[in-house]
């Protein structure tokens, strides 16, 4: 399976941008396999006019014209929901010592939240807000995990969190899917605010752990 076999000049996609999402049109295909990539004329929120920007094709997804899209504006609804979900992961991360860094990131270059335990445990958090996931969403933030995970050394694991539900057979094709490459660890939770704090701290606490004992 090559690039050229999912993507074709002139169709129309969308990749992350921050938390949220940017659509455009392929401009131009390079490459093969997971290190291809894709010229796309992007239309970004404080554009006037689209950019061109060369991307791994692993962060592409086609669009589908039946979707129903977020209006103009999300991204910042979903800034509010990411700096929620750091202060959140702040308050209850029971592992003294640790860092946290939360910077929004361009087009998946970074990981949206990382923890760093006191012996080195890196936990890798990508927040996804406001959006109703199809298969191929799935599979493409599990690829963009991985791959930023290959950049990290010693014991890695990721989270994911959204602020919406996912069904329950998606839920069960996530699993299906990161077992399938279990490269690192990785869960998915669902959060919505400070009422789901706990669930948060028990997923923070099974991956990053306490360090109770590093004293």
């Amino acid at each position: 399976m090559t690039v050229a076999d999912d993507f074709a000049v002139g169709m129309r996609v969308k990749v992350p941008w921050g938390l949220d999402e940017v659509e455009g049109e392929v401009e131009a295909v390079y490459g093969s396999g997971p290190e291809g990539k894709l010229a796309i004329a992007l239309q970004l929120p404080e554009a006037d006019e689209p950019e061109i920007l060369l991307l791994p094709a692993r962060l592409v997804e086609p669009l589908n014209p039946d979707e129903e899209r977020d209006p103009n504006g999300h991204w910042l609804e979903a800034f509010r929901y990411w700096e929620a979900l750091a202060e959140s992961i702040r308050s209850v991360l029971e592992s003294p010592g640790a860092v946290i860094s939360s910077e929004l990131h361009l087009a998946g270059g970074r990981s949206d939240i990382e923890v760093t335990a006191r012996d080195g445990t890196r936990l890798i958090i990508e927040a996804k807000a406001g959006k109703n996931f199809s298969e191929s969403g799935m599979r493409s933030i599990l690829d963009q995990v991985r791959h930023l995970s290959g950049h990290l050394t010693g014991r890695v694991s990721a989270l994911v969190v959204l602020q919406i539900p996912l069904p329950d057979q998606l839920t069960t094709k996530f699993r299906e899917l990161s077992r399938a490459e279990p490269t690192i660890p990785i869960e998915i939770m669902t959060w919505r605010g400070s009422h789901d704090d706990e669930e948060l701290r028990t997923r923070l606490r099974r991956l990053v752990g306490t360090n109770s004992d590093a004293d």
